[in-house]
């Protein structure tokens, strides 16, 4: 008799409570496996639009750097400005082309650059294009703008709708920026181009 007792008081899982475990179990398990993802998903595009504020804010400071240090700054024929480059010296124009922000550098010409026409020797001025590296490679980020323009009365040059866009994908990925750069200059802007 001592030995039923024995038995009978040994606890233990019983066959429902072992499949209501394991259904639980296989429920959890699969709104975690949901759940993945949806949380890398949002991860991603918290990333993304991390990177496309500090892509912005960068381009924001080198425009702020390169034209507030500029002198002889002058609206450019087509939109945009023109002025000599604290940095390299050299005459500069920087537009918008497409969404895009340009930079075309006119270096000195050198003794081997002179053309002669007509009896008449012309120094010619090599010219650089290149875009202000604004890009992320590695998610396909790149800056954007509306307009980079001249504001004769502020002596200031204005930034309409610096964005962040990425390849492939419409609309910009942060709110753009419009903003004014007060211009140091010797001499007063001059529309004219003159």
């Amino acid at each position: 008799m001592t030995g039923k007792k024995k038995l009978k008081s040994r606890a233990g899982f019983t066959l429902a409570e072992t499949l209501m475990a394991v259904a639980i179990l296989l429920l959890v398990s699969g709104i975690v496996a949901a759940g993945i993802p949806a949380a890398k998903n949002a991860y991603e595009k918290v990333i993304l639009a991390s990177n496309a504020e500090v892509l912005l804010s960068t381009a924001e400071s080198s425009l702020r750097d390169e034209l507030g240090t500029a002198w002889k700054v002058k609206a450019r024929c087509g939109g945009g400005v023109t002025y000599f480059s604290a940095d390299t010296g050299t005459r500069t124009e920087l537009y918008v082309e497409s969404g895009r922000i340009k930079v075309k550098e006119y270096v000195a010409a050198s003794g081997t650059d002179i053309l002669f026409r007509t009896g008449e020797m012309t120094n010619k001025a090599l010219e650089t294009s290149r875009e202000l590296v604004f890009t992320e490679s590695q998610n396909e980020l790149y800056v954007t703008c509306i307009s980079i323009e001249v504001n004769p009365t502020s002596n200031a040059v204005e930034v309409t709708g610096l964005g962040v866009a990425k390849t492939g994908i419409s609309g910009d990925l942060v709110t753009p920026r419009s903003f004014s750069i007060p211009v140091f200059s010797k001499e007063p802007i001059n529309l004219n181009g003159d």
